[in-house]
């Protein structure tokens, strides 16, 4: 139920992150995904197709993985990615 990279204008939830908090935040956003710590939930993750940032954004996702696995909480990203 959470967007990780949206933006006001592409967003289908009504929880997101976006790169423009000071802007978006009136609409939604939570700010940057890099920021974010998801304990549990489902995660919709769609990044920028730049290799550096689907890099940076899966090193991520795996250590919220990790550390949900330990807390025995439910996590779950949905990664859509160019192959």
């Amino acid at each position: 139920n959470y967007e990780c990279f949206a933006s006001a204008i592409n967003c289908t939830f009504s929880h997101y992150c976006s790169i423009y908090y000071d802007v978006e935040k009136h609409f939604g956003s939570f700010g940057s995904f890099f920021n974010l710590t998801p304990l549990s939930g489902t995660f919709g993750l769609n990044p920028p197709y730049q290799k550096d940032i689907i890099e940076m954004a899966l090193e991520k996702a795996l250590e919220w993985l990790e550390d949900a696995d330990k807390s025995n909480k439910m996590l779950t990203f949905i990664i859509t990615i160019p192959i």
